[in-house]
């Protein structure tokens, strides 16, 4: 009987193990440096220029030009990928922004508000799965 029980909850086990998420390294690594990149930028925003203490008018276009010179620093690639993704949403609010990406290379959507150290949050998609709307991944 134990082994048996045994024998059921290994199944159990491999099966959870086998239908989670895969996120590619590649993705993980891209997810990290666009996190810490977004956490700088909001940094950089929140202390010096016309942003001083209030992000609410910053536009996806000003966040690109950001992403880019930081990139003369480190986080290479970081810009480039960002501007190549198939769909975008972003948000600036006062204090912070955040931003939605899908990128059909990973076929995943990746969430960032820059106020938090690491990514809110990594969906892939199966294989037949339609893009969800981004805005829905904004937490409120």
């Amino acid at each position: 009987m134990k082994k048996l029980f045994l024998l059921m909850l290994g199944i159990f086990l491999s099966i959870l193990i086998c239908s989670a998420q895969k996120v590619s390294k590649d993705l993980q690594e891209f997810a990290m440096n666009f996190s810490l990149t977004n956490v700088k930028i909001r940094g950089e925003l929140m202390l010096f220029g016309k942003y001083k203490n209030n992000l609410s008018s910053l536009t996806y276009e000003s966040y690109i030009e950001m992403l880019k010179k930081s990139e003369l620093k480190s986080n290479k690639g970081i810009a480039k990928t960002v501007s190549k993704v198939e769909d975008k949403y972003f948000q600036s609010e006062p204090k912070t922004f955040v931003i939605v990406i899908y990128s059909k290379k990973w076929n995943a959507i990746i969430c960032d508000d820059a106020n938090t150290a690491f990514v809110d949050s990594i969906k892939v998609l199966s294989p037949n799965e339609k893009v969800p709307d981004l805005k829905r991944f904004v937490k409120k």
